[in-house]
């Protein structure tokens, strides 16, 4: 009945450390999960910066799972590349130290008052209440997420007493040290720690429980060295099946904590337990008390941190190699903005220009996308995911193009390139929409399929004559600006007009369509949504004409006859190209 009574302490106290440690960590990744994907790319792109942030980060959060999976999520997004990602790690594996030193203020002997106030035991039921009482009289919901994570650390703590005290009568049974006993081959130890903490998922508790019984039973230091290096290396099963559902990059980053944790721990267990083969360490006879674990633990990240940081490089070309990059990467790898490079910042003048051709390679993109969807050839799945990969690549340019240019004000610029800057932004920005736009009129047109919606062959070749007409205004808007025409400013609102007219007449051909039971009532919003998304596009073609001015080649200075004469050629390409699309909606009536 004691060993059963024990049992069921053990298993409840872990119980409540783990979801103390769950609900704490959720919460403060809610809480700084807004900001945090702002900043962690610039502060990771230095190495030893990343290692400060990932230990300050996992010491906030209490779990180096939470960070290492957090990280595996960054580098899937593109927010932190894989060299980046090392640095992180290795602080994430640091930062995990400091719940154990926080356990082991209970095992310290004595002591003055503020040492007994800093003690679990006395603080813990306080923050309890307090917090609590906190949550119970806040109004705004991020006040009640913070009292929630002082709750779940409450709870967490609470876990680990409980643990601690249903150990304490273990010290009397014979079984138990037989126990331990076996914990003194190493590697008996090391592998029962590692799968243990596979099994829990958080190395946190493993190392926890071994605080519980260095203070309520005999553990050699010789025992809890392999005991805790093997929890440091179970813990990175919760970053591999994270990354099962991300891609390759993610998978990298689950091998890269993987190969770390590795290398850092097997190495320097083999070499101390061949050295005290050879001749005996007496240290390693010594009891492991509570403070002596959270000590090795601290000493061993530290000193891996010292060595493996400054190969950085070793440990992604191993990643690399074992997930090598396929034609798929390959090819998003060519969808990056290389131009963009963050050398040139040091010159904005010449990184004003590399900006530029960014944003131009954006404009093509986007006109591809745009054309594509006026050819009714692409109308099919094939099609379809063409164009999406188009939009999802204009987004992510659109992402790149911004950041660079945030990077550029950053530093020493003119007036005059800050007002580029601006409408750099603003033309960067009004592209993506557009591409946005398209990617919305794909879902329509998914949604339809799904729901076996189909338009009239009226009604479908209206909508793409309405789409060819749109794609000719962004094929106009695309040529201006890359060759740095100003008759766009002039002419964005003849364009304007001219597709709100018509729109006007397509929706009155549908409604006609309609009233005579020639289409169907049910395609009728999806229509009337591809038409709106269509004319919508004009807005961002005019925001692109009003930002146009800072991107021109030579001098903006256009006499007034000359600019008379464009106006008046403008005009009548407008005019001539509805009337085309007017002289085929009779032939489609």
């Amino acid at each position: 009945m004691n060993v059963l009574t024990i049992i069921v302490s053990m298993l409840g106290g872990l119980a409540l450390f783990l979801y103390g440690m769950g609900v704490m960590s959720e919460t403060l990744s809610r809480l700084t999960g807004g900001s945090l994907d702002r900043v962690i790319g610039k502060i990771t792109q230095n190495r030893y910066i990343g290692f400060a942030a990932g230990a300050a980060l996992t010491a906030l959060v209490q779990s180096s799972s939470a960070t290492t999976v957090l990280t595996v999520g960054f580098v899937n997004a593109g927010i932190m590349k894989l060299r980046e990602a090392f640095g992180f790690v290795v602080g994430a594996n640091l930062g995990a130290t400091m719940n154990a030193w926080i356990l082991s203020l209970n095992s310290v002997e004595g002591g003055t008052l503020l040492l007994e106030i800093c003690r679990p035991t006395f603080f813990v039921p306080l923050v309890a209440f307090f917090s609590i009482l906190f949550m119970s009289l806040a109004k705004r919901d991020r006040s009640k997420t913070i009292a929630t994570a002082l709750i779940g650390f409450c709870v967490m703590m609470t876990g680990m007493m409980l643990m601690s005290r249903a150990i304490e009568p273990l010290k009397e049974m014979p079984a138990f040290d037989s126990m331990l006993t076996g914990f003194r081959n190493p590697f008996v130890a090391f592998l029962a720690a590692m799968i243990f903490t596979m099994v829990i998922q958080s190395s946190d508790a493993t190392v926890g429980i071994l605080q519980a019984i260095a203070m309520s039973a005999t553990l050699t230091r010789g025992m809890a060295i392999p005991l805790v290096c093997g929890a440091q290396v179970g813990t990175c099963v919760t970053a591999l099946l994270s990354s099962l559902g991300t891609s390759n990059s993610g998978k990298r980053t689950a091998l890269l904590h993987l190969y770390y944790n590795l290398l850092k721990t097997i190495p320097f267990l083999v070499i101390l337990f061949c050295i005290d083969a050879i001749r005996p360490i007496g240290s390693l006879d010594a009891a492991a008390t509570g403070m002596w674990i959270p000590l090795f633990h601290t000493l061993i990240n530290i000193a891996a941190a010292l060595v493996f940081l400054p190969l950085s490089g070793i440990f992604v070309k191993l990643a690399e190699r074992s997930i090598p990059y396929n034609t798929k990467e390959k090819q998003e790898q060519e969808n990056v903005l290389t131009m963009l490079e963050p050398k040139l910042l040091v010159n904005p003048s010449i990184a004003v220009t590399q900006v530029k051709k960014a944003i131009l390679q954006l404009s093509g993109t986007v006109f591809s996308a745009c054309d594509l969807l006026a050819d009714q050839a692409n109308d099919n799945e094939e099609g379809r995911s063409r164009i999406r990969a188009l939009c999802t690549r204009s987004l992510r340019f659109r992402d790149q193009i911004l950041s660079y240019l945030q990077e550029i004000s950053a530093g020493k610029i003119s007036e005059e390139k800050t007002v580029y800057i601006q409408c750099g932004q603003n033309i960067c920005v009004a592209l993506a929409r557009i591409g946005e736009l398209i990617e919305g009129m794909l879902d329509i047109r998914a949604a339809m399929h799904e729901k076996q919606m189909r338009f009239s062959d009226a009604a479908r070749k209206d909508v793409f004559l309405f789409a060819e007409a749109v794609r000719e205004i962004v094929d106009t808007t695309v040529i201006d600006l890359e060759m740095g025409n100003l008759s766009l400013t002039e002419s964005i609102g003849l364009f304007r007009q001219e597709v709100s007219e018509f729109h006007a007449l397509i929706n009155s051909r549908h409604i006609k369509r309609l009233h005579d039971g020639i289409c169907n009532r049910d395609s009728s919003i999806p229509f009337m949504d591809l038409c709106y998304s269509l004319e919508k596009v004009i807005d961002s073609c005019d925001m692109v004409a009003h930002n146009l001015k800072p991107f021109l080649t030579g001098d903006d200075e256009i006499p007034d006859a000359e600019k008379e004469i464009r106006e008046k050629k403008r005009a009548e390409y407008i005019r001539s190209l509805f009337a085309d699309k007017y002289s085929e909606l009779e032939e489609n009536t």
